[in-house]
């Protein structure tokens, strides 16, 4: 086993620094930090702002899609579907060709179908 020789104390060995507060430490990296957890809460809260808001989007496809619903209701979320500019004409050709609601459902979705759609996939409208 070997040992180690002791180390030597110097008597006029300079005091060390003194120690540095946390603004030094990090300098702008924690302004940085907190500026992108700012950013990021406004972005989560954002994203459930919009969520809440399409609701009833949500609830009016739940509707369209539900077989157990009468047809008359059904039919009426699909109206409400087409009437609401907040639907995306490929939402809209998604729920047009699907085979879940019932035809005059489908029918009103597709009614409301614009160039947009067809520009989006024109060889899929041809098919």
């Amino acid at each position: 086993m070997t040992r180690f020789p002791d180390l030597p104390i110097l008597p006029n060995a300079p005091a060390p620094p003194p120690r540095k507060s946390t603004a030094e430490k990090y300098g702008g990296l924690l302004y940085l930090g907190l500026g992108g957890l700012a950013v990021l809460v406004a972005l989560v809260g954002w994203f459930l702002w919009s969520t809440w808001s399409l609701r009833d989007i949500w609830s009016a496809v739940y509707a369209m899609n539900d077989p157990t619903l009468p047809d008359a209701d059904r039919i009426a979320a699909a109206q409400r579907l087409a009437e609401d500019p907040r639907v995306t004409q490929r939402q809209l050709w998604d729920l047009a060709l699907s085979r879940i609601p019932p035809e005059q459902a489908r029918y009103l979705v597709a009614e409301a179908l614009t160039a947009e759609a067809i520009a989006a996939d024109p060889n899929g409208f041809a098919l």
